[in-house]
């Protein structure tokens, strides 16, 4: 039974890839600012910007997975943007630090990242080549891979998952699309035309899955559902599935930057990706369907 440490595990990806682990026979341990040693998965100290991770979390792992990082949907103060920096590029570097002490037990990191890294485009496909983008998000990202790649001069598999946008049944970017739907005052965000790349969560964690156990896996892959959606097709999606109309017109740009500030460009940014090489990799999709992936999440069907 190998052993699998998970960053974030207490987040929602985490607590489904840390029940996938466990069903699939493996050991499973968290880092965490509040460790414990209580229950089933115990947890160990982890600070980055003290540059700590307790080493006796690091005995006898096999592998990492390093989902921890500041949310991306509060709004973006200069305080709350180096937050969300200094939580990804020093978490990151913490972690590949202390590796060098066990560089022989772990066999491979796999980190999320994001598709935050391209440029917003209303028509380009990206595949994992790029272009990349010079904005906050795209630099953060950047950055943040280039961190996580430091693991393979200790002879470690690294492998970075660009995530989009994550479907749960709870929390999330879907819960306040179901809220506003629900409430009769959902609509698409600016033109609606934007491209949201997708994934349910329960695929999302598969692939942390499969990326630890295929060594054939490297560096960075595209990590959503492989049927591309617009803004407006995701919105007038749920709405279907609920049951609800959509009787507002599309929320204005304009309206959504006076609200957000410059967090707005998440809700706003187009990026149509190719998940080729996932597939490639021998990943199967159990939700590739979005109408198929809300009805599992919203109407447990």
């Amino acid at each position: 039974m190998k052993t699998i440490l998970i960053s974030g595990g207490s987040g929602k990806i985490g607590g489904v890839l840390t029940a996938l682990l466990l069903a699939k026979g493996y050991n499973v341990r968290h880092l965490s600012r509040t460790p414990s040693t209580n229950g089933k998965v115990p947890s160990f100290a982890f600070d980055p910007k003290a540059d700590v991770v307790d080493p006796k979390a690091l005995e006898g792992v096999s592998a990492i997975v390093h989902l921890a990082g500041a949310p991306v949907d509060n709004r973006w103060t200069p305080s709350y943007k180096q937050e969300i920096y200094d939580s990804r590029i020093l978490g990151t570097r913490t972690l590949v630090k202390a590796l060098e002490t066990f560089p022989n037990a772990v066999e491979v990191i796999v980190s999320a990242s994001a598709v935050g890294i391209y440029p917003n485009d209303f028509e380009k496909l990206y595949d994992e080549s790029g272009p990349y983008s010079d904005d906050f998000l795209g630099t953060v990202v950047q950055h943040w891979e280039r961190e996580a790649a430091l693991a393979t001069k200790l002879g470690i598999r690294s492998v970075q998952l660009r995530t989009g946008v994550v479907l749960s049944e709870s929390g999330g970017a879907l819960e306040p699309i179901v809220k506003t739907i629900k409430a009769f005052v959902g609509a698409p965000l600016g033109s609606g035309k934007q491209y949201m790349p997708w994934i349910h969560v329960a695929d999302m964690a598969a692939m942390y899955l499969h990326a630890i156990e295929n060594s054939k896996m490297e560096g960075p892959y595209n990590a959503a559902a492989p049927v591309s959606v617009t803004n407006a097709t995701l919105t007038k999606a749920v709405a279907k599935v609920l049951g609800k109309p959509l009787i507002l017109p599309n929320v204005p740009t304009f309206a959504l930057k006076l609200l957000l500030g410059e967090m707005s460009q998440i809700a706003l940014m187009s990026t149509n990706i190719s998940v080729e090489k996932l597939q490639a990799a021998g990943f199967t999709f159990k939700h590739p369907e979005l109408e198929g992936a809300l009805q599992h999440l919203l109407l447990n069907k």
